[in-house]
């Protein structure tokens, strides 16, 4: 197993998830601060870096801290809402940074329970299509769900 370090980028998203428990604020990381946490990992022996927010890809230098923890030996994850990587030019800047590895989060294969849960009627669409994208990739994926009572009886079909 992994031993990761978690960098909290920003604290803004683009949905409105009904069970988030980081709301959205101001807060975000300057690009040296968040340099010098992969520094920090790495003299600690971290094995890499999990980026996470908010949403992290609303996080401008996202591809400056993802090559420079490449650069450094710190390969980085990325847990995301897939909003912003269903576009393709974006995800290709992200993988020339190096990123490999996906978490997803989804929260149903059911379109109206995706847009209840997300506040985002479009999220199930965006999922889809950054899954196809990664497909096409040297990427590992995970997938991340919240269980509650409105996918708890339709995770596996989910999944």
């Amino acid at each position: 197993m992994a031993n990761l370090g978690y960098i909290q980028v920003i604290r803004r998203c683009n949905q409105r998830c009904r069970f988030c428990s980081n709301p959205t604020n101001d807060r975000e990381l300057a690009l040296p601060q968040a340099n010098r946490l992969v520094d920090r990992y790495r003299k600690q022996g971290y094995d890499g870096v999990i980026l996470t927010g908010g949403e992290p890809t609303l996080y401008k230098p996202l591809a400056r801290l993802i090559a420079y923890a490449a650069r450094r030996g710190m390969p980085c994850r990325l847990i995301t809402n897939a909003q912003r990587t269903a576009d393709a030019a974006y995800l290709d800047g992200l993988f020339r940074a190096g990123l490999r590895h996906l978490h997803v989060s989804i929260h149903s294969h059911r379109k109206a329970v995706q847009t209840d849960l997300t506040g985002n009627p479009d999220s199930l669409a965006n999922i889809i299509r950054t899954l196809a994208l990664l497909s096409r990739r040297q990427a590992s994926v995970d997938i991340n769900q919240t269980i509650c009572a409105q996918n708890a009886d339709h995770i596996h079909q989910t999944a």
